[in-house]
């Protein structure tokens, strides 16, 4: 039986995307098994005058500033560590290009809390938490131009998406709901218990 963390989240933003273009963004930790590079290699790849990427978060012993020297460019914003509603509310999109399982990586639910969808890779415990076309996209890091095919089909249906704000904050709930997700561990250790 898999009991989900829950969280408490304050979702509540204006949303101030900019609608001329297509925001991407990433939240977390800048290390390599994050696939940073992975998404920066292919928003580079596929860049075209509308599209733009913000990064959020830091890494350590300089891996930041290496990625800000070797993925310099004018559409990418590197916004060092921020509050999470500043980030969120200029997002049509986050991406967690993770290549390593992450079990329940919590920026997918603060993704969906603030309605805004993911697209996440298809390892560890992200998939669970994606529910493909109503709040996200899943894609394999380990095969080559799935991410881009991915990004792609974004932006071709990015209306459509910007129109689920309220279907992917729904989806969020099942996992902010504390006395359903304390009701759950109740019974599992009323289960052991007995056993």
């Amino acid at each position: 039986k898999v009991i989900y963390n829950s969280t408490k989240i304050n979702a509540s933003i204006e949303r101030k995307v900019d609608k001329t273009y297509i925001n991407f963004g990433f939240i977390g930790g800048l290390m390599p098994f994050k696939g940073i590079e992975l998404l920066l290699k292919t928003y580079l790849k596929i860049k075209k005058p509308n599209y733009r990427l913000f990064v959020a978060g830091s890494g350590k012993y300089g891996y930041d500033d290496y990625l800000k020297s070797t993925y310099k460019d004018d559409s990418i914003i590197f916004m060092g560590r921020v509050e999470p509603k500043s980030f969120f509310e200029k997002i049509d999109v986050v991406i967690v290009p993770s290549t390593w399982y992450e079990n329940f990586p919590g920026v997918i639910v603060e993704s969906f809390a603030f309605g805004i969808p993911v697209i996440g890779s298809n390892i560890g415990g992200i998939p669970e938490l994606i529910k493909e076309g109503l709040n996200g996209i899943v894609f394999d890091p380990f095969k080559e131009n799935d991410l881009e095919k991915k990004m792609i089909e974004f932006e071709n249906n990015v209306d459509e998406w910007r129109n689920k704000t309220e279907i992917i904050r729904q989806s969020a709930q099942r996992f902010l709901d504390y006395e359903k997700w304390l009701e759950e561990w109740k019974s599992l250790y009323s289960m052991l218990l007995k056993a």
